[in-house]
């Protein structure tokens, strides 16, 4: 792609930049700070669409990620469910674990009954928490 259709592509740079930040808190501090972004994030109603917000989370993760932050289902659950809300779409992040032998694996996903919602509960996971609490 050149230079030029990258710059219309990301014309958002702030919220490459946002993501990145938000990834960064989230490698430091890991669950207990994914649990107070997420009890900051009221439903607004932004302008931006579901696709333009994967886009975007996607690309800043990947960005954070080659500068040593955690790329996980942690930072794209959090980071994606706050930029949903804001913009208007009622999305909530699930918490869960499963057990794997006689290990506890944990994950993160996407609660959303708009419309082409993305992810759903990952099979033989069981919620612990849901966040924003409705």
């Amino acid at each position: 792609m050149n230079l030029v259709k990258k710059i219309v592509f990301y014309r958002r740079i702030w919220l490459l930049a946002r993501v990145v930040w938000w990834q960064k808190r989230l490698s430091a501090g890991g669950g207990k700070n994914a649990f107070k972004l997420l009890e900051n994030a009221p439903l607004g109603g932004g302008g931006l669409r579901r696709e333009d917000i994967d886009r975007y989370v996607e690309a800043g993760l990947r960005v954070g990620g080659r500068l040593g932050f955690v790329n996980s289902c942690l930072p794209r659950t959090v980071i994606r469910c706050i930029l949903y809300r804001r913009n208007g779409i009622p999305a909530r992040a699930a918490f869960g674990i499963r057990k794997d032998g006689g290990a506890l694996i944990g994950h993160c996903w996407i609660v959303d009954e708009a419309p082409g919602a993305g992810e759903c509960c990952t099979e033989g996971f069981q919620s612990v928490e849901i966040l924003p609490a409705v």
